[in-house]
């Protein structure tokens, strides 16, 4: 019971009674006003929606030879774009504007104003899944209605769906750290994204390149090095190699979440310090 009421304590002061998170949303909120948009933004917003109707549509029609694969490789992808985009202006995006010494003089924790920060990323990362997880489910669906497997590799399907939902919410977690912690941590917005783009490249695509030039001494080191890479664990989820997906899938998800809860941790500590330092020169 004393778990139980802690879980509803922390519950409440980090969301449904947050001081921060009522402007948080109605910020948000205004920034999906297309009416809003500058044009640029509005080109590519239609642009985006144009070829996901095609990219569906072609799949509806070639759906003997077109796998759901690619719609859960695309799930993966465009969530860590979307929330690596939404959050990484957040905290350095108030300093911007020299409302942060307002937040940190306020009565609220830090825990409080990061989390208010991490709502905003909810709606994207919502949608991003259901757009491409809708067309995943129903394109394996007819191909199974066809008398074909909804992978061509014989992949259980609901098995494949489940790992991949549950990589791209752990992706998104470690993401979201990345973002948060690199945006307390810089002073600019420009900057803050540089540093976001900077890490995320560093760990996906530098490591995982260095990683695999180790090939030639041992494969099985190299497979297991990269089992934290979410795109590594996806193909192994897709392949027929279940054991081997098993842990793959387990280990970046583990990976994953260890990491961005401690970076969002880092970003709480960061916001405390810096109260603590705004305290001192005030006083």
């Amino acid at each position: 019971m004393g778990g139980h009421r802690q879980v509803r304590h922390v519950v409440r002061d980090l969301f449904t009674e947050n001081p921060c998170l009522p402007k948080s949303l109605s910020s948000f909120s205004r920034s999906l006003r297309i009416g809003t948009w500058p044009a640029s933004t509005a080109i590519v917003a239609v642009i985006i929606l144009l070829v996901y109707a095609c990219l569906v549509a072609l799949a509806v029609q070639s759906v003997t030879w077109f796998e759901p694969s690619i719609f859960l490789y695309g799930m993966l992808l465009i969530s860590i774009l979307l929330v690596a985009a939404v959050l990484y202006s957040g905290l350095a995006g108030e300093r911007e504007k020299k409302s942060l010494d307002l937040l940190l003089v306020a009565p609220v924790t830090g825990a409080q104003i990061v989390a208010a920060k991490l709502t905003k990323a909810f709606l994207p990362l919502v949608a991003s899944i259901l757009a491409l997880m809708v067309p995943a489910i129903v394109i394996g669906m007819m191909r199974i209605v066809k008398g074909q497997p909804a992978f061509i590799d014989n992949v259980n399907f609901p098995i494949a769906l489940a790992g991949a939902l549950g990589l791209t919410l752990s992706a998104n977690v470690l993401v979201a750290g990345v973002a948060v912690y690199m945006s307390a941590l810089n002073k600019t917005m420009s900057s803050a994204l540089t540093a976001t783009i900077g890490c995320l490249f560093a760990l996906y695509v530098v490591i995982a390149v260095l990683v695999s030039a180790m090939a030639p001494i041992s494969k099985d080191l190299v497979d297991t090095l990269l089992a934290y890479h979410p795109f590594v664990a996806m193909s192994s989820l897709l392949s027929q190699n279940a054991r081997f997906a098993g842990l793959s899938v387990g280990f970046s998800s583990v990976f994953h979440i260890a990491v961005g809860a401690g970076l969002l941790w880092a970003s709480v500590r960061a916001l405390e310090t810096e109260r603590k330092k705004g305290g001192r020169a005030s006083a």
